[in-house]
């Protein structure tokens, strides 16, 4: 079955100029490969600054790519136009970590989930409302709450209007950057179980970026690591989260007392950011690795496949 969903090679280098004048190319992604099943969850982690958010806008087309391809079933939709995109981002949909500063202040509730639709313009006054309607009775909001402005809502509150949002397009890939972190705990649980329903009845497609490791493992299917702009490791979440082979992803692991294992304090001094900086040469963790070679310092280890579904980016790292 080919996958809803495809990444090949996909690249985003950003220019930089310092106070010298002199350019600085950053490779916020760096070539990243990834496919997603359809009415799959799949998972993208790492520590901030690692190029999550950079790739969920380029799923989305905020961005365009420097290089490689985007492939929504067999549409290449790496280049496609503002006019050619409009098609394309009905079925593609993306909810922000903030649900206050994603939502316009001077709309109501109405406006604000029926503006997608409006702009589509398939759509009459009537249906739109009814529309409306029923998508806040989804995310468990009532018809009450229509005529309300964004100031006047909990922050679980305006995450559930964001989903409802969302899906006013009827999308079949919605993507979630960090959806529930600016959240209580508590309520996150009740938008995270909120979402798992509306994948369950609406056949919906996540690709779900966070931090949080625990949140992760509870809504999805497979996890890819990010580091530094690359996947260094990929594969199913019961995998990565009990068996994981990247010290990356290890440290990474570790770091969540329910799941992982603590480490002695040796291992974490050795596991300390000595530098962000990487160059062209070598693999980009080397200075934090603990299983570091002179070999890694030189070579940047490809993604292979060691196992069914299981991927490493790690020359240390044996099936």
């Amino acid at each position: 079955m080919q996958p809803l969903l495809t990444l090949d090679a996909v690249e985003k280098h950003f220019i930089h100029k310092s106070l010298l004048g002199k350019p600085k190319v950053v490779r916020a992604v760096d070539g990243v490969s990834l496919q997603v099943e359809k009415g799959a969850t799949l998972g993208i982690v790492g520590e901030s600054g690692c190029g999550k958010s950079t790739l969920a806008n380029l799923i989305i087309r905020l961005e365009e790519p420097s290089g490689g391809r985007i492939l929504l079933e067999e549409t290449d939709i790496s280049h496609l136009t503002e006019k050619q995109l409009r098609a394309v981002r009905s079925r593609v949909q993306i909810i922000f970590q903030d649900p206050y500063s994603s939502l316009n202040p001077r709309f109501t509730v109405e406006q604000i989930v029926s503006e997608p639709m409006r702009v589509a313009g398939k759509w009459s006054r009537t249906e739109i409302r009814r529309k409306v309607i029923f998508l806040l009775e989804k995310v468990g909001l009532s018809e009450d709450y229509l005529k309300r402005y964004p100031h006047e809502f909990s922050g679980g509150q305006r995450q559930r209007i964001s989903i409802a949002r969302a899906l006013t397009t009827d999308p079949e890939i919605l993507i979630l950057d960090e959806p529930t972190s600016a959240l209580d705990v508590s309520v996150q649980a009740q938008v995270l179980n909120l979402l798992l329903k509306l994948q369950k009845e609406l056949g919906l497609t996540y690709i779900f970026i966070s931090h949080n490791l625990s949140v992760v493992k509870y809504i999805s299917n497979r996890v890819a690591v990010m580091y530094l702009g690359k996947i260094v490791e990929a594969g199913s979440a019961e995998d990565i989260m009990f068996d994981p082979r990247h010290p990356y992803t290890q440290e990474l692991v570790a770091a969540v007392p329910v799941i992982g294992k603590p480490l002695d304090s040796e291992e974490l001094a050795c596991r300390e950011a000595k530098s962000a900086i990487v160059g062209r040469q070598g693999c980009r963790y080397y200075l934090r690795c603990r299983l570091a070679t002179t070999a890694c310092r030189e070579t940047e280890p490809e993604l292979k496949e060691y196992e069914a579904g299981r991927c490493v980016a790690c020359m240390e790292v044996r099936a």
